[in-house]
């Protein structure tokens, strides 16, 4: 975990801070090595595999947040 405090904050924070805005601001940075990477699986996908599809979970998603594609 980085803080301001720290010597490497800034070049770790740097890239964040466009994403982020001034209505978010920034306390720390966690960094982490990553050792393995595996999909994320929404249960839908296996209590109803003949009708889930991914068109479908984004069409689902976009409306329960209230979100259209760019």
């Amino acid at each position: 975990m980085l803080y301001p405090q720290d010597a490497d904050f800034e070049r770790w924070a740097a890239p964040l801070y466009p994403l982020l805005g001034p209505r978010f601001p920034l306390h720390a940075v966690l960094l982490m090595d990553v050792d393995v990477v595996q999909p994320i699986i929404a249960p839908s996908y296996r209590l109803l595999p003949a009708t889930t599809t991914e068109a479908g979970q984004i069409a689902g998603a976009m409306q329960r947040y209230g979100v259209q594609p760019q």
